[in-house]
């Protein structure tokens, strides 16, 4: 018969003679000596490793073994046992030299293992499968590869909660509360929610073999256990106490919510004779929810401790120096508070104390109105609070602060927290820590209105309390509402030839045709007997004082309006602040005529610079019906602007009560009027008397937003009074900006 195998493998027999070696085949032994012969050179040390076997036949085989590759071609591995049985006799040798050792069983089947051709060792042994099969190495096999023990380095386990454990403070049972604190009441300490993990897994990683399982069948009284321990809250009290039976194969043990599972349960031989060894995946769950639910408890505090025993008949393994058997090694579940969250926050009962005012009261004026600013404080309150003392007390996981109010809406305030058990900014009364304590009272009276610049008109004060429960949900109701008016005052300030109208530091005031200007006084009042100049009516006081307003700080973010259009944050009008705070008497209800406004624009020294023409550039919105700017706005008189110089050396009229009141806006109400804008041929400073043709400066080049004006020869010095008139109470300015041509 033939038989082929890998390349550096020789078979040759004599019943039929047949060699093969690759593609070459011999007739017979002498052929196939031959053969080998002439292709392995002895003397160069064959890289490859060459064993030939010649199996004789009945009734008296002959045997020769050739094992080539630098080794005398005497050396015997393989040797037939004499009577011609069949079973052939096993010399194992490991290296190229030495006396091969007989394996203790006689063979009929081969099964060559490995090839390396840069190892000339070999090694048989017996197969652990099959008692009639060798199976022969080249090379020897490696030592084999042990996993660790349980909790031993590349097996620890980890802590199944881990990312879990949160500090919470823990509450006191002893009223209502179904669970045990083991002394933890009223402290920050460990704990998880109960229903993230309802039952604890305890492995050695997810896919990691450990050592130590017995054989099957071994012993009760020394195979490997696993016993697992809980503990309850004083950490000595048992609540399970379990020990699984032997642990040689794939099995699970499950009792009193208890599971262990081993899987992947096989043996490791040592094939230089050391003890086989079994390795196997290791599942510990502890099912402590039931465990509680069993007990019964609503949670409480617990500690576990794993105790694995590996076989103690086995011996460590190790080739060489099988060592001791292993002691039993522990895994420790260190002290946790399992918090079943019985309880969550409930505001169905709160009520509220308004928002009120403390006694640090700050003021801002602007246009007669009064105004809250930075510094002034205001206080909530809240009561009959529940839910916050279940299991565990915190917020969110953590033993932070679980009371809180928001800042007061609209008032730039800042918001307040608190721990119940320790607060450090507002009061809280009739708190303790027993479980799901109810009708707390928080209260907190430092609201304070920021510094940084600030406005707001309206409905404010408003604050959001929020009882937080320990791990996820939040519970929120909110106060009653204040109206307040509110002006830190700052942002762009004005100057000399810019006004922004955040502020009236540059504002003036005339009682009449004749009188001088008079700086504002911003806490006077608002009157609606305001002078505003008139034809034919040098005393006038048909008119309202414009009112300023502030929405924001920036060039644009505050307007002159009409008052009798005060407008609130949310674009509402209202005209009596009765109910508002700060408490004050203006009141706009009366104001129903048109509105006047005065400032000086130009170099407030005593000598100027002396200027024929200047312009003034408008932004703003509502500049009357169907009109799209100031112009337009100028031409039908829906705005009424006039000009008084502040000084002059060119002999014309000046100062707030000498100079002829001289008009940027058309002088006969006529939109479509040709002569609206100055004329060289018309303009007599004035000489026929206010708004005639004789006293209009605008130029006829002025366009949009943009005014220009010229005095002609008539030029002025220092700078100019602006007189501004709304006959349409819609419009706003935002801002002016005013350019001498010097």
């Amino acid at each position: 018969m033939a038989i082929q195998l890998p390349d550096n493998i020789f078979v040759a027999t004599n019943a039929p003679l047949d060699v093969r070696y690759g593609p070459y085949v011999a007739a017979d032994i002498a052929a196939a000596k031959t053969l080998i012969d002439s292709t392995i050179s002895l003397g160069n040390r064959y890289e490859g490793l060459t064993v030939g076997i010649i199996l004789g036949s009945a009734p008296d085989p002959i045997v020769e073994y050739w094992f080539y590759g630098g080794v005398d071609v005497t050396t015997n591995l393989v040797e037939k046992s004499s009577g011609g049985g069949g079973d052939i006799i096993v010399l194992n040798q490991t290296g190229p030299t030495g006396t091969p050792s007989q394996l203790a069983g006689a063979y009929e089947k081969f099964n060559f293992v490995n090839y390396d051709p840069n190892d000339l060792r070999v090694f048989a042994q017996e197969d652990p499968n099959d008692a009639d099969q060798v199976n022969i190495f080249f090379p020897p096999p490696a030592s084999p590869t042990y996993p660790p023990y349980f909790n031993e380095t590349g097996a620890i386990v980890a802590d199944p909660i881990n990312s879990l454990r949160k500090t919470l403070r823990i509450s006191d049972p002893s009223t209502n509360g179904n669970f045990e604190t083991g002394g933890w009441t009223g402290l920050e300490r460990s704990a998880y929610l109960l229903s993230s993990a309802t039952e604890l897994q305890f492995k050695p990683g997810s896919n990691v073999y450990i050592l130590g399982f017995s054989p099957a069948g071994a012993p009760t009284a020394t195979g490997c256990k696993v016993q697992v321990k809980v503990y309850d809250a004083d950490g000595t009290t048992l609540l399970r106490d379990e020990t699984t039976g032997v642990l040689d194969g794939n099995t699970t043990f499950l009792q009193n919510q208890i599971e262990v599972t081993v899987s992947n349960y096989a043996a490791i031989v040592d094939p230089y004779g050391d003890p086989t060894q079994y390795q196997a995946k290791l599942n510990i769950k502890i099912k402590i929810e039931d465990i509680f639910n069993s007990a019964p408890r609503v949670g409480g505090k617990f500690s576990a401790e794993i105790i694995f025993t590996p076989d103690q008949d086995l011996p460590e393994p190790g080739t060489g120096n099988p060592g001791t058997p292993k002691a039993a090694i522990t895994y420790d579940f260190i002290d946790v508070f399992a918090d079943a969250d019985p309880t969550s926050p409930d505001t169905t009962s709160v009520s509220f104390v308004n928002a009120t005012a403390q006694s640090t009261q700050n003021y801002s004026y602007l246009s007669g109105v009064k105004y809250l600013t930075a510094g002034s404080k205001f206080g909530i309150s809240s009561k009959f609070i529940q839910g916050i003392n279940g299991n565990t007390q915190g917020k969110n996981g953590s033993a932070s602060n679980n009371l809180a109010f928001s800042a007061l809406l609209n008032m730039n305030t800042l918001g307040v927290s608190d721990k119940a058990w320790n607060p450090q900014n507002g009061n809280v009364a009739g708190w303790n820590d027993d479980w799901d304590k109810a009708g707390i009272k928080y209260d907190y009276n430092d609201f304070t209105i920021q510094s940084n610049t600030y406005t707001y008109r309206g409905v404010a004060g408003s604050s959001t309390l929020t009882i937080s429960d320990p791990w996820s949900n939040d519970d929120k109701t909110s106060a009653d509402n204040l109206d307040v008016l509110i002006l830190t005052p700052g942002g762009t300030n004005s100057s000399v030839l810019t006004e922004y109208f955040n502020n009236e530091s540059r504002r003036l005031s005339k009682a009449s045709l004749s009188a001088a200007y008079v700086s504002w006084n911003s806490q006077t009042a608002l009157t609606n007997a305001a002078f505003g100049t008139k034809p034919n009516a040098a005393t006038n006081t048909d008119f309202q004082d414009a009112c300023q307003i502030v929405d924001g700080f920036s060039n644009n973010g505050a307007k002159l309006i009409s008052a009798d259009t005060f407008d609130l944050s949310n674009g509402t009008t209202t005209l009596s602040f009765s109910g508002y705070l700060p408490t004050q008497a203006t009141d706009f209800t009366s104001f129903t005529k048109n509105s006047v406004y005065h400032r000086q624009f130009g170099n407030y020294a005593s000598t100027g610079q002396p200027f024929a023409s200047f312009s003034l550039v408008f932004t703003g919105s509502n500049w009357g019906t169907g009109n799209s700017n100031i112009n337009d706005a100028l031409d039908d008189q829906s705005v009424k602007i006039y000009i008084r110089r502040v000084a002059s050396n060119a002999g014309a009229s000046f100062s707030a009560n000498t100079a002829v009141p001289l008009n940027l806006h058309n002088w006969n109400s006529t939109p479509s009027n040709p002569n609206k804008y100055y004329s060289p041929g018309a303009f007599t400073d004035g000489g026929s008397g206010i708004d005639t043709h004789s006293a209009t400066i605008r130029s006829s080049t002025s366009s949009g937003n943009t005014v220009l004006a010229t005095f002609g020869s008539f030029s002025a010095d220092i700078g100019v009074f602006v007189e501004i008139q709304y006959l349409n109470p819609s419009i706003d300015i935002n801002s002016i900006t005013c350019s001498l041509n010097i």
